[in-house]
């Protein structure tokens, strides 16, 4: 039995990277210049083994930031399991960050425009 739990865990995991990878995929074409995608997710195990900045990476997209994600800064928002016949009941959230990401081609431009800023700056 405990074996199974393990199969279809790691079933529902690859699952919600597909999901987690379109959404990346289809939020790039959405993104103004200069725009940011923001993804929450918890980030102990098995959560952890989604990789989500490797996922971010596959659609063009460079990691800014991490912060610690805290319920209360989003008034109404419910967490619910993601699938299977408990998908409608909460869980309990424990440790999870919003992670930051922006288009690849928008960092080389930062990049770019920091290191013109450091050549015409020097100390």
């Amino acid at each position: 039995m405990e074996s199974q739990m393990c199969q279809d865990r790691g079933h529902h995991g690859g699952m919600h990277r597909k999901l987690v990878h379109g959404f990346f995929r289809n939020a790039i074409g959405m993104l103004q210049a200069n725009g940011e995608i923001h993804v929450s997710h918890k980030t102990t195990a098995p959560f952890s083994q989604w990789n989500i900045e490797e996922l971010a990476v596959r659609n063009s997209l460079f990691f800014i930031d991490c912060l610690s994600f805290k319920a209360e800064d989003y008034p109404g928002y419910k967490h619910k399991r993601g699938s299977g016949v408990r998908c409608d009941e909460s869980f309990p959230l424990g440790k999870c960050s919003t992670f930051k990401f922006i288009l690849s081609s928008a960092a080389n431009e930062m990049i770019r425009a920091i290191l013109n800023i450091l050549i015409s700056n020097p100390k």
